[in-house]
């Protein structure tokens, strides 16, 4: 591909992301609420960080080192590539909350909204990648390094999503599922 057209590609990626991130949260929050996992405020809160989800992949300072990674210039080498994508991620958690590197730090009354944003990351991640929430989080579990308070509210939150009527959580992504599942939704 040409630059623009990889450009345009890592563009793509990014707005996918992005949509199935606000998706998921569409798909899990009256749920969340009904069964007192998260209040009116707490839900109005999640709405605006899944409405701003990763926007600091805009900032320069991410975006170009991800787009070194991505649309290498000149004769970069697998290596000085793979440095720049380690580079982005480890900005990119250290400036989001929804991250448990940075939220393990966090010690705000609102951290479960953060928790919440973290697994709508971990649904959509799951529908991109072709695997599900609960499989992710069984396999990073263990690595996901929280305050006692935050593990069991995100075990809590994982546990509640298994409920029978949160099987569209676990299906593949695709644009006619969604659609027929338009009228669930708020």
């Amino acid at each position: 591909m040409d630059l623009y057209s990889d450009e345009i590609a890592y563009l793509a990626h990014y707005t996918k992301h992005i949509f199935l991130v606000a998706l998921a949260w569409l798909q899990i929050r009256n749920f969340l609420q009904e069964k007192n996992l998260i209040t009116e405020e707490e839900k109005n809160q999640i709405d605006t960080l899944i409405i701003n989800h990763d926007q600091s992949k805009k900032t320069p300072e991410e975006w170009i080192a991800y787009a070194r990674y991505f649309h290498p210039k000149g004769n970069m080498s697998k290596q000085e590539r793979k440095k720049s994508f380690q580079k982005a991620v480890a900005i990119h958690k250290q400036r989001n909350l929804h991250h448990y590197e940075s939220l393990r730090e966090y010690k705000g009354p609102d951290y479960k909204c953060y928790l919440i944003e973290m697994v709508c990351d971990y649904i959509a991640m799951g529908w991109e990648f072709g695997n599900d929430l609960f499989s992710y989080y069984d396999k990073k579990n263990e690595t996901i390094d929280l305050p006692f308070l935050y593990k069991e509210y995100l075990n809590e939150v994982i546990e509640t999503l298994k409920h029978p009527s949160m099987k569209g959580i676990k299906e593949p992504f695709s644009f006619k599922r969604v659609l027929s599942q338009e009228k669930n939704m708020p």
